[in-house]
This record gives C-alpha cells, sequence and structure tokens, in this order.
C-alpha cells in the first residue's frame, strides 16, 4: 500500500521543532507541507453564502486553512500515491498505530474518508467492533465530528471533495463533515489515534465576534439550519453503509 503522509504546519514555525514526527523506522513518505496564509488563487470565498451558513465571515487565517488542506489533496491527486494521510502539527500521533492503519487500503474495505480524531461528540452508529484492530470499533458519524487534526482520504474522496469545495463558504471542517451534502461517507475509529494538543488555536477565534445579527441575517441563517437538519435527518434515515469484505477479517490484527 502506498500512503502519502502530509503534515500541514506554517513554514518555519516553531511547531515544527516540538511536533511528534514518527519514528526513523517509519515506512511510509512523510513530510510537512507549507501551510497557506491566503486564499489559494484557484479558489472563490462565497461571503454571502459564507454568511448564510455561519452568520459571519471567515477569517483570513480560515481562508488560509482551508486552502492548505486543498493543495494537499491536489498534490495528492496528481500523485501516484494511493491514499493520503493528513496532520496538522497541533496533535501528538500514535504513530505505530497510524502506520498500522497506513498498510490497508481502506477504499478497497469501502472506507473513502477516515476521520482519526473529532473535536465534537458526533453522533454515529457503530459498524463492527474489535475490527480492523484488537479493541478498536469502526463508526460511521451521522453528524458533524469536526476538526481537520489527523484524517485519511482515498483518491476519490479527495477529488470529489477538491472539485466540490472550490467555491468557499464555510470552514474546512464544516465542508468535509457534511456528508449529506458532500456525498463522502465519515468513517472513523475509536478510541482515537492522536491528542489534540493544549495550545491556543493560530486561526482564532475573530470569526465568532463578527456575526451579523440584523433580522435579516438571522432569518437566512435560520431558514438555512432548519434545511440542514432535514438534511441531516435523511442521511440518518437512510444510512450510507460501507460494505465490509470477507478478506477484511484477515486483516484485523492486534497492535
Amino acid at each position: 500500500m502506498t500512503t502519502m503522509v502530509r503534515i500541514i504546519s506554517l513554514a518555519n514555525s516553531p511547531r515544527r521543532e516540538t511536533f511528534h514526527v514518527p519514528p526513523p523506522d517509519f515506512r511510509f513518505d512523510w513530510g510537512f507541507h507549507d501551510a497557506s496564509t491566503q486564499l489559494d488563487a484557484n479558489l472563490v470565498h462565497d461571503q454571502r453564502q459564507n454568511i448564510r451558513n455561519t452568520r459571519s465571515i471567515m477569517t483570513q487565517a480560515e481562508l488560509g486553512c482551508y486552502s492548505s488542506h486543498v493543495n494537499v489533496w491536489r498534490a495528492f491527486i496528481n500523485s501516484d500515491f494511493q491514499q493520503l494521510l493528513v496532520v496538522e502539527d497541533d496533535v501528538y500521533v500514535d504513530w505505530p498505530m497510524v502506520e498500522l492503519i497506513c498498510k490497508h487500503n481502506w477504499e478497497e474495505l469501502g472506507v473513502s474518508y477516515l476521520k482519526l480524531f473529532a473535536k465534537i461528540p458526533a453522533t454515529f452508529r457503530r459498524l463492527r467492533g474489535g475490527w480492523p484492530f484488537f479493541y478498536f470499533h469502526l463508526i460511521q458519524y451521522t453528524s458533524m465530528p469536526l476538526g481537520t487534526q489527523i484524517y485519511l482520504l482515498s483518491k476519490n474522496a479527495a477529488s470529489m471533495l477538491e472539485k466540490s469545495g472550490r467555491s468557499v463558504s464555510r470552514p474546512i471542517d464544516m465542508y468535509m463533515d457534511r456528508p449529506w451534502s458532500t456525498g463522502v461517507p465519515i468513517i472513523g475509529l475509536f478510541p482515537p489515534v492522536a491528542i489534540e494538543v493544549s495550545m491556543p488555536s493560530s486561526i482564532g477565534h475573530e470569526r465568532y465576534l463578527s456575526h451579523d445579527n440584523s433580522l435579516s441575517a438571522m432569518l437566512n441563517y435560520y431558514t438555512y439550519r432548519a434545511s440542514e437538519k432535514l438534511r441531516q435527518a435523511a442521511y440518518v434515515v437512510r444510512p450510507h453503509s460501507i460494505s465490509l469484505s470477507q478478506k477484511s477479517d484477515d486483516m484485523a490484527v492486534t497492535p
């Protein structure tokens, strides 16, 4: 299995000195990806839709974060690698477990987006216990878990997300974690294989201070939220189940 591992980090960031890098014998191609600090020229910020979706405008740092992930996807799509593991530089990674994960062809098992850390205790359905590793559980998220700290994508999923995400109208994790819109189911492993380091976010929280509280903005926002809740409910009722192949049982291992 050829897995491309990229760690998103600002160039010359001091975090690169403290980041828990893979061990010397890590068997997969890994490296730092210089994060963007502004919106990529090939992306368009739909500010009107952004306000409708979130009641706020994305900050420059959020636009840069969005661009960083899209640029990693593009590099992967144009490469010969089969799957991509994206890591942000504010997590502590269980690299031996991640190496086991990277060995498997997840798309072949019906998983195109594997989320390895979540920010929100989102709703989910349990797909299988003790798989693919002993004491781990494979789950499918049915609401937004959020966070882009560490995740794996197949080439098909990366292509779908890159194509439909060229118009930017919400932060990157909100965009990726709406399977009822993207068509890409979010599969997760429990327990997580990474821990977010407790430090202030370099993105900041300025957008939460810029909410438009006008009557028209509030009406647009809550109308959108109602339609979004209906789409999410329909997704839960009609699950986009994955189909695990029989040979997947042979891949279960005890770490």
